[in-house]
């Protein structure tokens, strides 16, 4: 990360005090939503998401600057944010409605992806799909006056149109096709989850895709065990766990990326934050 220097800043300047417990879920909530904790709970303490939650920053964008047609406006690899085993809170578009959620791709990038949902049926070609979406059209504009201007429909629109421009485009899908970069490339990310999840999103800006989020690929409060996956949340064994484990695959894969983008002229148009929950000081 340091040869990459001269293309990313370091703050140092941010902290929170939030309310309640000043734990793992109080920090997911804030760094995914920008908001204080209380408005979910006033401990701090993990609680399953729901609808009336507030969104997250990507669900936002998603809402207010989406894709364009034919791309994800949202896509969350890596796996979810978790504290212990409870997803953390503040993850989806909450009260924004489902239609905003993050499209959630969390098999491993080191394996082939598979993408059965956007594949057709071999007996459908792209033309023949067509015509079954001129005559949904048709039918919905008959039905329309006799349900209330169609509103019986509109929940599951959205989702539907852009299934269909996802498939009709193919820009996107072919994004999880890892297969397509060099053997050099990925070997510079680096052969671990994390470094090819990173990949994996420098492949889904270029198709388009206006929000990405990386999660590392462990949640917190689990046991740092070596080796390239595991978790941050170090209570023991902190300088040899980060030394030859954490930091190692960190400073590889994220150099890489910035790398990658600087070298493809992205970087300039794309906002890259690296952030980290539940930061202490470094004094043990």
């Amino acid at each position: 990360l340091a040869q990459q220097d001269k293309n990313f800043s370091l703050v140092r300047s941010i902290g929170v005090d939030p309310k309640g417990l000043r734990n793992h879920g109080a920090a997911i909530y804030m760094l995914m939503t920008g908001h204080d904790p209380g408005n979910f709970t006033e401990t701090g303490l993990a609680v399953p998401p729901s609808r009336e939650d507030l969104p997250s920053v990507g669900s936002v964008v998603a809402r207010y600057r989406p894709a364009e047609k034919g791309s994800f406006s949202y896509v969350a690899i890596g796996g979810p944010i978790k504290e212990g085993r409870e997803v953390g809170v503040g993850q989806g578009a909450g009260l924004l409605g489902p239609g905003f959620d993050p499209f959630t791709m969390y098999q491993n990038p080191q394996e082939p992806i598979k993408l059965s949902a956007f594949t057709l049926p071999g007996d459908i070609s792209l033309d023949r799909l067509q015509s079954r979406i001129d005559l949904r059209r048709d039918i919905d504009q008959l039905l329309a006056p006799a349900s209330s201007g169609g509103a019986n429909s509109k929940g599951f629109d959205p989702f539907f149109q852009q299934a269909i421009s996802l498939v009709q485009s193919g820009k996107a899908i072919r994004a999880f096709k890892m297969e397509e970069e060099s053997a050099a490339t990925r070997e510079r990310y680096g052969p671990t989850t994390f470094g090819q999840s990173c990949l994996l999103a420098r492949r889904l800006v270029e198709a388009g895709v206006r929000f990405v989020q990386v999660t590392w690929p462990s949640q917190s409060d689990l046991e740092p065990m070596p080796g390239p996956d595991g978790s941050w949340d170090t209570h023991r064994n902190n300088f040899p766990m980060l030394r030859d484990h954490r930091c190692p695959v960190f400073d590889r894969s994220l150099s890489g990326l910035i790398e990658d983008l600087a070298a493809r002229g992205m970087l300039e148009k794309t906002l890259v934050v690296v952030i980290g929950e539940f930061g202490r000081s470094p004094k043990i």
